[in-house]
């Protein structure tokens, strides 16, 4: 084994920890508990209707416990920090770029442009997969999402999710309940993680994710039992 190759493995074994010993159990827990909240949100019509005050705390205890689960979840993708190393999406694109000439030539090329080609991203990135120079591809696709992160104002929509997370969920604050927060915010701060694992995940490690489909059919445990009480 030459000294390339000790790099290489290094380098893939801590993009292999950020990633599937961190951001994928997060974003299993975002997509599954967010579904979750979905689910009895949708039934809380019947739910309430039912008078049955048992089966009413009972969901009404399950969707407080989902709501905070997946905002949890989201958070931690996101969280920074400045005295340590945290598993999330900056600090991946960091990684990305830092690690670009220590990281292999992309094995599954095809599947790679394929899912650039699903996700929108710009032809010019295609190129970058099967360059022989292998740092191309890695530092290429960090610059992109880290200014598509700038374009589309994550950071800000960020912010709004942390201080509903802080104000609401994880202090007991004074606070007045007003947050810029949204669940369309939620969906665009997944969906933009959810892009990036994917790429990243089949680039490096040739194979890929369905963390969503895997979540949400976990998820629909929920959906069977309300169906099965006729809410």
């Amino acid at each position: 084994m030459s000294i390339g190759d000790i790099h290489e493995n290094a380098s893939l074994e801590e993009l292999r920890g950020i990633l599937l010993n961190g951001l994928t159990y997060d974003f299993y827990n975002a997509e599954c508990y967010y579904t979750i909240y979905k689910i009895i949100g949708g039934h809380s019509e019947n739910i309430n209707k039912t008078q049955n005050k048992n089966i009413i705390d009972f969901f009404s205890i399950y969707y407080k416990l989902a709501q905070d689960a997946a905002i949890l979840s989201i958070a931690r993708m996101y969280d920074t920090s400045k005295n340590t190393k945290t598993r999330c999406i900056p600090y991946l694109l960091k990684r990305l770029d830092d690690l670009s000439s220590m990281l292999p030539s992309i094995e599954a090329q095809n599947m790679t442009i394929n899912l650039l080609k699903n996700y929108n991203v710009p032809e010019q990135y295609y190129l970058s997969v099967k360059d022989p120079d292998a740092s191309k591809f890695p530092k290429e696709i960090a610059y992109y999402y880290k200014t598509l992160y700038t374009e589309k104002s994550l950071d800000s929509k960020n912010q709004s999710l942390k201080k509903f997370r802080d104000k609401i969920i994880a202090h007991n604050d004074m606070f007045d309940g007003n947050t810029d927060f949204t669940w369309s915010i939620y969906e665009e701060l997944i969906g933009f993680a959810n892009e990036i694992i994917d790429i990243i995940v089949t680039a490096y490690f040739n194979t890929s994710i369905l963390i969503s489909r895997d979540a949400e059919y976990k998820a629909l445990s929920i959906e069977v039992m309300l169906n099965k009480l006729n809410l």
